[in-house]
């Protein structure tokens, strides 16, 4: 209950369901909007491998948010709350920014287009979810100490970025009043270092010095494109989202890897997925090949080799090594399909 200065008693009554919950934040995004840092509802409802994220929304800054809401009267484990929102943000960093948009009928695109930004956002977008920098909101109408204590563990001692929002409704007279608290965030360093939409020194540096070196002793087939911490390799005759890729991976290690991207899903991605797959566990210079199937719907894949950054001057080598072992196959798979 709220007393006003005129002695009006404003009652708090209860969201209808989950539906109402939900449109509430997908109207009102200021309400999850703390550090002010433009909140951008993008879409309800997006399917993903990992099931459907209740709110999907997008700062000004290119940060991705998955809001999940939850009602304190429709019971539900809260470990299975937590994850499941571990679960999202791994489903969401699997996809570029093309797949995303694609999930959400285009609707991504379309509000970052309404943006006046100095800044190229689909590419920071991009950068983003592939490192998992994803921003990732409960949201409830009334958070027990239970779930505080969890998601305060996560928020204090793991690298996501993760919110716990209690937004209670209200009632005076005729109308509607909402009241956000934000009970748990990520710490302010790491939460300022994840949304602040730039890409530290040292990723720079890491993959430029990479990239460099790979364009003087392949210049046959040179780097391509402008992100930060990742840099693509295309094969001539490939479609330009079938290519290898350098990628900046974490504090201790780097990705280099086979990306086929080619979202159309058709027989084209299914055969060259096909393809890709026969090389899970094969050896690169002693760095064991891993595939991943990126997205179900799409046939989308990867082939990913995890190297330490102490070997970064290696990565020549090693990518050489990926490419002459994959090169063949693939192209193979495309002829045979097109």
């Amino acid at each position: 209950m709220i007393i006003t200065s005129d002695n009006c008693r404003i009652n708090e009554v209860p969201y209808r369901d989950e539906k109402e919950f939900q449109t509430v934040l997908y109207d009102h995004p200021e309400l999850l909007d703390e550090e002010d840092a433009g909140l951008i509802s993008v879409m309800r409802e997006v399917q993903t491998d990992a099931g459907l994220i209740d709110v999907l929304m997008v700062t000004k800054d290119g940060t991705i948010v998955i809001v999940e809401t939850k009602l304190e009267r429709n019971k539900q484990s809260r470990r299975e709350v937590v994850a499941q929102i571990i679960d999202y943000i791994s489903s969401v960093s699997s996809l570029s920014f093309y797949e995303l948009d694609g999930k959400t009928k285009n609707s991504l695109r379309a509000r970052i287009d309404e943006l006046d930004s100095d800044f190229d956002l689909p590419k920071i977008v991009d950068d983003k979810l592939r490192t998992g920098s994803v921003r990732l909101v409960i949201a409830v109408d009334k958070a027990n100490s239970d779930l505080q204590r969890i998601v305060g563990f996560l928020a204090d001692h793991t690298d996501f970025d993760l919110w716990l929002v209690e937004v209670s409704k209200h009632k005076e007279n005729n109308r509607y009043l909402y009241s956000p608290t934000t009970l748990v965030k990520t710490m302010s360093a790491k939460s300022n270092e994840r949304i602040s939409g730039e890409i530290t020194d040292e990723q720079k540096l890491f993959i430029e010095d990479i990239v460099s070196r790979w364009n003087v002793e392949y210049p046959a087939m040179p780097t391509n494109g402008r992100g930060f911490v990742y840099r693509q390799v295309k094969v001539k005759g490939w479609p330009g989202n079938l290519h290898y890729e350098f990628l900046y991976g974490n504090a201790n290690a780097y990705l280099i890897r086979l990306d086929n991207e080619m979202g159309t899903g058709g027989n084209v991605t299914a055969s060259v997925t096909d393809a890709m797959r026969q090389f899970e566990g094969s050896d690169v210079y002693g760095y064991k090949i891993v595939f991943r199937l990126r997205n179900k719907e799409t046939n989308t894949s990867q082939l990913i080799l995890t190297i330490p950054k102490t070997e970064k001057l290696r990565s020549c080598e090693i990518m050489n090594g990926l490419i002459d072992l994959t090169r063949e196959t693939i192209t193979k798979a495309l002829i045979q399909t097109n």
